[in-house]
């Protein structure tokens, strides 16, 4: 005989248990769940669920999973999927924070206010952004999404979607530098941190794909850069291709000619890396945060909100200004289409013309500047 589904607690223990007849035999599980009023609640709600699943002669929570088991699904995509290795980094760091917050219970049992609440923890607790929450809450949802999609009893809607998050602030535009302070940064920049620099504001390239350059990548006498592969900052770990779900797979940057001579003696061998990171013994990202600093404060430039992201930025802010083609600059940054250009730096005009221009303009500023002896 199935039937009499009730609420119990056992001594000793602080959870919520369903005790049940199923097939002739008491059975007696844990939901997971503390006990307290509003769990109690909830619970109650799902007594008929539980009834119904037992007059149709099924275990109630015989399929019951816990959270970890979807979130390992969500990873385990991730990976076959052939996601980054930043992705997945993120995605289980993600993870690891909700199961930290959230506890690892059945996963029908989470509602959205617990999910609002690991929010509202985050943001006033842990001071997290709101980017960074986001961040956080993917892999997450992801995980209720995989439940709904193998049918987990109890789950027919995902609480992430439908929890309230906090307001992304609007972000405003970054300034970019002028190529006069540009040329200042370079100049009292010293090693491998002159090179970097030198690379990520002539060429418009990410700060993962200039560490990942190797000299094989550099065709010198085109003045083109193949992208094809990235260290990842964040992680510090070497990626064997690019991310692609933001920009290109692969693609190649032409640059200024001008700047092979101020990047000085290059490695001979084709595999080893253009900027050299065997020294380095703290975190990359660290290292850029540091050496920016330090190349702000001497050139005597205010930061003025401005990163070393900034680098990019002015690349593209420089190029516009001149007569250089959008959909060269979109192709030049590794960008798959114009819509980030667009939304950076809004209407575009398609009738300029070729990269020249550009290369002109920083040879000129170079030439002018303090360090163009070291051009020539």
């Amino acid at each position: 005989m199935n039937g009499n589904v009730t609420i119990v607690r056992k001594s000793g223990s602080s959870r919520l248990y369903i005790s049940y007849q199923f097939n002739g035999k008491a059975v007696v599980k844990s939901t997971g769940l503390l006990d307290t009023k509003a769990n109690r609640k909830n619970l109650q709600t799902k007594i008929l669920e539980y009834s119904l699943a037992l007059l149709a002669r099924r275990d109630p929570l015989a399929t019951a999973q816990k959270l970890s088991y979807y979130l390992d699904k969500v990873l385990e995509n991730a990976k076959n999927r052939g996601k980054s290795s930043s992705t997945q980094a993120t995605y289980t760091s993600g993870a690891k924070k909700a199961l930290k917050i959230l506890g690892d219970y059945p996963i029908a049992d989470y509602t959205t206010s617990q999910i609002e609440s690991m929010i509202d923890e985050m943001v006033i607790e842990q001071k997290k952004s709101k980017r960074t929450i986001s961040t956080y809450l993917a892999p997450l949802s992801l995980a209720f999404d995989e439940a709904i999609k193998h049918k987990e009893v109890g789950v027919d809607r995902n609480p992430v979607k439908l929890a309230t998050r906090p307001i992304r602030e609007k972000e405003t535009k970054m300034k970019p530098f002028t190529l006069d302070e540009v040329m200042s940064m370079v100049h009292v920049a010293s090693g491998e941190f002159r090179k970097f620099l030198i690379l990520a504001f002539f060429t418009g390239i990410r700060h993962g794909e200039v560490l990942g350059l190797q000299r094989g990548d550099l065709d010198i006498e085109n003045n083109i850069i193949n992208v094809n592969k990235q260290y990842n900052i964040t992680f510090d770990q070497e990626d064997a291709r690019l991310k692609t779900h933001k920009h290109k797979a692969a693609y190649s940057s032409k640059v200024p000619s001008i700047i092979w001579g101020l990047l000085g003696e290059l490695p001979m061998d084709l595999n080893d890396h253009v900027v050299d990171r065997t020294n380095i013994k703290k975190s990359k990202r660290d290292w850029i945060r540091e050496e920016w600093e330090k190349a702000l404060f001497e050139a005597g430039i205010k930061a003025e909100g401005r990163t070393p992201y900034s680098t990019r930025h002015t690349f593209v802010s420089v190029a516009l200004s001149t007569k250089v083609n959008p959909l060269l600059v979109t192709n030049n940054t590794g960008h798959t289409d114009m819509k980030m250009i667009e939304k950076a730096y809004g209407t575009l005009d398609l009738q300029k013309e070729n990269f020249e221009d550009l290369s002109v303009m920083i040879q000129e500023q170079i030439l002018a500047s303090n360090i163009g002896k070291l051009a020539t």
